[in-house]
């Protein structure tokens, strides 16, 4: 069976298959930015000494900084570090809140507290260590790191608000 075409028909396929070619083409940009908004994380940046931190120049670094560009490795994830102004207090509440809001995906350096984990989501595992040092003067000679477990009647500053701290200090203390 032979087939003929004329040259009318075959210029008229060769026009729609260079039309659906420059279409596809024209959709591929578009496909390729929704893919990579797709995979946008956007992260809570509290200003925190070696966790969270930036430069002058609009540098970041810091543990938190370092450990999500060593997820981003193997996510895929695009991520968007978002600031806060004020102290460190005003900076903290502002992230929780955005992350309450939904304004931000997650936030690091956080450490964890019941009462917190009523309203938001930690993981299994940390990806940090935090200590609790306890201070005495430097002229205050009677008291040093061998002594301070057979003294008594030690007097101790503490925040009241810091309960869990709070607690693990009445731990050491009865040991």
């Amino acid at each position: 069976m032979n087939l003929t075409i004329s040259r009318k028909k075959i210029h008229a396929i060769f026009a729609c298959v260079i039309a659906l070619l420059l279409l596809a083409f024209a959709f591929l940009p578009v496909t390729a930015h929704a893919q990579e908004e797709k995979n946008v994380v956007r992260v809570a940046y509290p200003i925190q000494y070696g966790l969270t931190e930036i430069d002058g120049e609009g540098n970041y670094s810091g543990y938190t900084y370092e450990y999500l560009q060593e997820i981003a490795q193997y996510t895929g994830w695009n991520v968007e570090l978002v600031q806060f102004e004020g102290d460190i207090n005003a900076q903290l509440s502002s992230a929780l809140e955005a992350v309450q809001n939904g304004e931000v995906d997650l936030m690091g350096g956080t450490v964890y507290n019941e009462e917190l984990a009523k309203t938001y989501d930690y993981p299994s595992y940390s990806y940090g260590t935090a200590y609790t040092t306890l201070n005495v003067l430097e002229e205050n000679t009677k008291i040093n790191e061998t002594n301070l477990k057979t003294l008594d009647d030690i007097r101790i500053a503490v925040y009241e608000k810091a309960t869990v701290r709070n607690g693990e200090l009445g731990q050491c203390c009865e040991a």
